[in-house]
């Protein structure tokens, strides 16, 4: 089967740390409320991009890129080496906190459960235009 290639046009963010209330005597957890409408952008994103075909089955390689815009207080100078790929630009999350933003709300939609994935490969890059590219292979 062919790869699933597509992208999408949204500024990058980490996944939010869970967050504790008291209810009554019990502790309840819950997501942060940019966290989930980040992750349901993405999930709806993934459903059109899907057009109702089923999620795929069996082992999986999925490749994530980051794009993320350096920040305007950059000087322009080191602005340019950047986007040009001469300097490193590291933004300010972690790739692995990157990922699991995006790799949960593909659940049911791209692939049955996340457990499928074999290889994952994320690469954060710098660009004027903020995203994501992702890849989707089965590993026969």
């Amino acid at each position: 089967m062919n790869p699933l290639v597509f992208s999408i046009s949204v500024t990058p963010r980490p996944k939010g740390r869970p967050r504790a209330t008291i209810r009554g005597r019990f502790p309840q957890l819950y997501t942060d409320t940019e966290t989930r409408k980040y992750e349901a952008a993405i999930k709806a994103c993934a459903q059109m991009f899907m057009a109702g075909r089923a999620p795929l089955e069996g082992p999986l390689s999925v490749s994530l890129r980051f794009r993320l815009q350096p920040p305007k207080s950059m000087t322009k100078r080191l602005r340019a080496a950047v986007l040009a790929g001469e300097e490193a630009y590291q933004g300010n999350c972690d790739a692995d906190n990157l990922a699991k933003a995006v790799l949960d709300p593909l659940n049911k939609v791209c692939w049955g459960d996340d457990v499928q994935i074999m290889r994952l490969f994320i690469t954060k890059a710098a660009s004027e235009r903020a995203g994501i590219d992702i890849r989707i292979e089965e590993l026969r």
